[in-house]
């Protein structure tokens, strides 16, 4: 079982490292992490939120049941003009919500868990989680993000207080 990495932990604010292997283990990290992911009532979980300093990321698929997708390297390739300001929350950032401006739809490219590579475009929610995940990845959390903190400024500023003894 899989635990979720929780801020301050320094490690979340480094860039993720490229995958070259895929081999049985990352379809096993990835299982791990949907997991974790539905055991943590999340909707997206990415590799550096469970220790892993690895550039894989697994989203939610549709509003019902527990299926997912796995994306490997991903890397955002066009961000729409039109964005969208949306309250969002982190696993890795308990408590804390604050509303973050993002692209509304956007185009992207990745490899799949055999290693082929792949393209897709998201729009909606889809767009915002797949942002989110991948901002993961590029070593940067909602906190930096965000515009605006909604809930949990008092805790947020404890664990920044605690990081920068």
């Amino acid at each position: 079982m899989l635990h979720v990495v929780r801020y301050p932990v320094t490690t979340l604010n480094e860039p993720s490292e490229l995958i070259s292997a895929f081999d049985e283990s990352l379809k096993k990290l990835a299982e791990s992490m949907h997991e974790t992911m539905i055991r943590e009532n999340g909707i997206g979980l990415a590799a550096p939120q469970i220790g892993k300093n690895i550039r894989l990321i697994i989203v939610k698929v549709g509003d019902e049941g527990n299926d997912y997708r796995a994306y490997v390297n991903p890397e955002i390739v066009f961000s729409s003009d039109k964005t969208v300001a949306i309250e969002e929350g982190c696993l890795s950032l308990p408590g804390v919500f604050g509303y973050v401006q993002r692209a509304s739809k956007i185009r992207f490219t990745y490899r799949d868990l055999d290693g082929k590579k792949q393209s897709g475009k998201a729009r909606g929610m889809e767009a915002i989680v797949l942002q989110h995940e991948i901002d993961h990845i590029n070593g940067s959390l909602i906190i930096n993000r965000t515009f605006q903190v909604t809930q949990g400024m008092e805790r947020l500023a404890l664990w920044q207080k605690k990081q920068a003894q």
